[in-house]
């Protein structure tokens, strides 16, 4: 299964990554869709401390069932949620494919290197995605 790590707190950013998650011929676990929204538990009467510990909780185990991890990079700042996923995805030692698609960084020369570190490849562009995923599974021999 492939993570997809992205921001998804407007409806733009939710289109995206609905988009992404189309483009990638692989079983892909998209926390919008097959976990939970904050905006949703909230609406259903769960306190902020408990939906927030279920996403947690659903997101963990997603992170742990999954091979390899599409991150979105974009806008000046990475999205807090997604630095998480990356830096945690990082310590169980598994692939990251990193997206960048646009020019906005936090830095001048790209984004904090402790991210890029954690990256094993960075792409710009959607078309690149399924290529740098079929090679690392492939390496992982799930290809």
């Amino acid at each position: 299964m492939i993570y997809l790590a992205a921001p998804l707190f407007n409806s733009r950013e939710r289109a995206f990554n609905e988009r992404l998650k189309r483009l990638m011929p692989f079983p892909t676990y998209l926390p919008q869709e097959d976990g939970k929204l904050i905006s949703d538990l909230l609406e259903r009467g769960s306190s902020v401390d408990a939906a927030s510990r279920e996403i947690y909780q659903n997101d963990i185990r997603a992170l742990h069932e999954s091979k390899v991890l599409v991150a979105v990079l974009d806008g000046a700042h990475v999205d807090s949620g997604v630095a998480f996923e990356v830096g945690y995805f990082c310590a169980l030692g598994k692939p990251i494919v990193g997206l960048h698609t646009d020019m906005r960084s936090e830095l001048p020369f790209g984004h904090n290197p402790m991210l890029m570190g954690a990256l094993d490849v960075l792409v710009h562009r959607d078309d690149e995605i399924v290529p740098a995923l079929k090679t690392i599974l492939t390496k992982l021999n799930l290809g």
